[in-house]
C-alpha cells in the first residue's frame, strides 16, 4: 500500500466524523489524466477532495520544498509534483501538462486562492490552459461548507461542522480547441459547472 493509500485508509474515518463529510457524485472515473478543479474556501479543501475522489490526486507544490530528502520523499508519495515558480507561469503549466498526459488526476483550484467571503472569486485561465494542452476533460467539483468550518484567517476548524463534496460531470475540452476564445470560453464553463453543483 501507498502512503497515499494508507493516509487515505486511515484519515478518513476520522475526517468524516468530524467534519461529517457527504459526497455525492453523477460521475465514475476511468482511470484516465483528467484535470480536477473545484471552489477554494479553506486549507481543509486540498483533504476534502483528496477523501472525495478515488484515484490519488497529484497536487502542484513548490520545488523549493523538494530540497529536502525527507519531506521530498513524503510529498511525492501523498501526489505533489514540484513546480518552479517565476516564468510568467509556463514551468508550472507544463509540469501538470506532463503529469495528466501520463494519467494522473491533476487538482486545482482556478480561484487561485482561498476566498475572503465565501464566494467564488473570478477564475484564472490555468486549468483550460492544460487542459487544452494535455487533451485531457476537465473534472468540476464543488465543496460545500469549508468555509464556515475553517475561512481564511481562523486557526482551528469549528468541530462537528457539515462539509459536502459534489462531483460534476467532465467537461470536454476538444468543442474549444477551435478559435481564439477557446481559452476565454473554457474557463467561462468550467465557473458556469461549479455554479450548477452550487445550487
Amino acid at each position: 500500500m501507498t502512503i497515499y493509500g494508507f493516509l487515505r485508509l486511515t484519515f478518513a474515518p476520522l475526517f468524516k466524523a468530524l467534519f461529517r463529510l457527504e459526497v455525492s457524485s453523477i460521475y465514475r472515473g476511468n482511470g484516465k489524466g483528467m484535470i480536477v478543479i473545484s471552489n477554494h474556501c479553506s486549507n481543509l479543501d486540498p483533504i476534502a477532495l483528496g477523501l472525495a475522489i478515488e484515484p490519488p490526486l497529484s497536487f502542484m507544490a513548490k520545488i523549493e520544498m523538494f530540497k529536502n530528502p525527507l519531506i521530498a520523499s513524503f510529498i511525492s508519495a501523498c501526489g505533489a509534483f514540484p513546480v518552479q515558480r517565476g516564468g510568467g507561469g509556463r514551468p508550472a503549466i507544463d509540469a501538470a501538462v506532463a503529469q495528466a498526459r501520463a494519467g494522473k488526476m491533476v487538482a486545482m483550484f482556478p480561484e487561485g486562492t482561498r476566498s475572503r467571503d465565501g464566494e467564488m472569486a473570478p477564475f484564472k485561465a490555468g486549468a483550460a490552459i492544460i487542459a487544452l494542452e494535455a487533451g485531457v476533460p476537465i473534472l468540476p467539483v464543488f465543496i460545500q461548507g469549508s468555509f464556515g468550518v475553517l475561512p481564511r484567517g481562523r486557526f482551528f476548524p469549528r468541530w462537528g461542522s457539515r462539509l459536502s463534496v459534489r462531483i460534476g460531470m467532465p467537461i470536454d475540452p476538444a468543442p474549444f480547441l477551435d478559435g481564439p476564445d477557446g481559452i476565454v470560453l473554457l474557463t467561462e464553463r468550467c465557473r458556469e459547472a461549479l455554479e450548477e453543483l452550487k445550487s
